[in-house]
């Protein structure tokens, strides 16, 4: 993830029509999940991939993270 120099995090909100409203606040002071989300979407934006594969790319990374993540819970590591 990318430190050092604040940046701003735009906070967008889309309506039934899908335009979207930005609102600026400190990246420097956001959770570590959204500073996590702003690098993935900053990187997913950048390689213009189209929305349909990086939201089914997303499905399995989400499966994986939690298959992940209730191994740890149980105390094991994943593939063990």
């Amino acid at each position: 993830m990318r430190y050092g120099k604040p940046r701003q995090l735009p906070h967008i909100q889309v309506n039934h029509f899908f335009t979207e409203q930005v609102n600026f606040m400190s990246l420097e002071s956001a959770p570590e999940e959204v500073k996590l989300a702003v690098d993935l979407i900053m990187l997913l934006e950048e390689n213009q991939l189209p929305a349909r594969l990086v939201l089914k790319a997303l499905e399995i990374v989400r499966q994986d993270y939690l298959a992940k993540r209730d191994s740890e819970e149980q105390g094991m590591t994943p593939g063990t």
